[in-house]
């Protein structure tokens, strides 16, 4: 953990049971070229690089920028878990009423939630690559009732690669998960707080190398439509890019020659068949 201005650069850490980095969003503080992997072990609402700051402890003109760190995996630890309970884990993390922070040019990979921005507002997110995302590439989400604690945010030039999985059901064919590159959730705002000024979406690659184009973003609040496609996301962000397939899967059809046993009738079963030479 590291509190105001602090400088967290160059560090390797592996399978921590919470946070693998906690910094301040104030005096300039600044996370980078850190390598976090395995973390959230014991508790989830948690992420690889994780920043609170509180009502109590805003301050005008915070600022803090993390960039350029690389950040494996991470899962939510549910085992005991009471019902209801939290299962957040993201790759990186900016918490209730942080402000001013940059994340650029970092690599999260194979996170459960890539970058998720709660209650905090002028967070620019911007060139990073997030790849195969279990649940949320990005995921922006404001809960607080007494006012829009989620303005001045931009997300741009992201790239974002969703995982859809396979799970095993007993006695029944298996279950795909299908991951989202967007979760948007304003309680106060919906869909309304999509917006220059308020949340932007901006120039994202968004690439679907596998399942349903149907289920792109995920958008919650007073009047929201749920899941929507990637066109239906479009006409809410218009500066966004469109979704990409760029694999291509096509159905192999098995092309056989002569049978070269004459009159084997096979057909028939193998009974008949004592030996052949």
């Amino acid at each position: 953990a590291a509190g105001p201005g602090s400088h967290v650069v160059d560090n390797v850490v592996a399978g921590s049971g919470y946070a693998g980095i906690m910094f301040s969003s104030r005096g300039g503080s600044v996370v980078a070229r850190n390598t976090i992997s395995g973390h959230c072990a014991r508790l989830a609402d948690c992420a690889g690089i994780y920043s609170w700051t509180g009502r109590a402890r805003r301050e005008a003109g915070q600022t803090s920028r993390v960039e350029g760190n690389k950040v494996f995996g991470g899962a939510p630890q549910i085992e005991g878990m009471a019902p209801g309970s939290s299962e957040v884990v993201a790759g990186i993390y900016i918490d209730d009423f942080s402000d001013g922070v940059a994340v650029v040019d970092n690599l999260i990979v194979s996170p459960s939630v890539g970058v998720f921005v709660h209650n905090a507002s002028r967070v620019t997110v911007r060139n990073n690559r997030i790849w195969l995302a279990h649940r949320a590439g990005l995921w922006a989400s404001m809960d607080q009732t007494d006012g829009d604690h989620m303005v001045q945010n931009v997300f741009e030039a992201n790239q974002i690669v969703p995982l859809v999985q396979a799970e095993a059901v007993a006695g029944a064919l298996p279950r795909f998960v299908v991951a989202q590159a967007v979760w948007f959730w304003h309680t106060t705002g919906g869909s309304a707080a999509l917006a220059e000024g308020r949340n932007a979406f901006k120039g994202n690659s968004y690439v679907q190398l596998q399942g349903p184009v149907a289920s792109h973003a995920w958008v919650h609040g007073p009047g929201a439509a749920g899941f929507i496609d990637a066109l239906q996301w479009r006409r809410l962000n218009p500066h966004d890019n469109a979704h990409m397939r760029p694999a291509h899967f096509a159905p192999v059809l098995a092309k056989l020659g002569d049978e070269l046993v004459a009159n084997s009738g096979f057909d028939a079963g193998l009974a008949h068949w004592q030996s052949w030479h």
